[in-house]
């Protein structure tokens, strides 16, 4: 797809679900036959349309578009959480000495 030529492809999964509508999947020798000779036989017209369309799907599974739409729902996620509460430093110190007391009676 980057060098913009037409693509045959046998029924591959990821092929199918992320490039099925720029790629002619064929699913028995005949099909993909014909497919070839479809992508041979391409008007400039046609091709100028696939070129664009398949330009819009690299864009849309480039590593660039996933990054960001990961980032941005970590970031939804993030601003949905209430915030955390920091213990202060009295409650940290209390519950760091009632370990202690339990770990000294523990060994008794």
């Amino acid at each position: 797809m980057a060098a913009e030529k037409s693509v045959v492809s046998t029924p591959v999964r990821d092929v199918v679900g992320l490039y099925g509508d720029v790629v002619r999947i064929s699913h028995d020798r005949a099909s993909f036959i014909e497919a070839c000779r479809w992508a041979l036989a391409e008007s400039p017209e046609k091709r100028a349309e696939r070129v664009a369309e398949m330009n819009a799907t690299v864009a849309r599974y480039s590593w660039d578009h996933t990054a960001q739409s990961v980032a941005d729902a970590i970031a939804k996620i993030l601003a949905e959480r209430p915030p955390l509460v920091q213990p202060t430093a009295d409650e940290v110190s209390s519950t760091g000495l009632a370990i202690c007391r339990e770990l000294r009676e523990a060994a008794v």
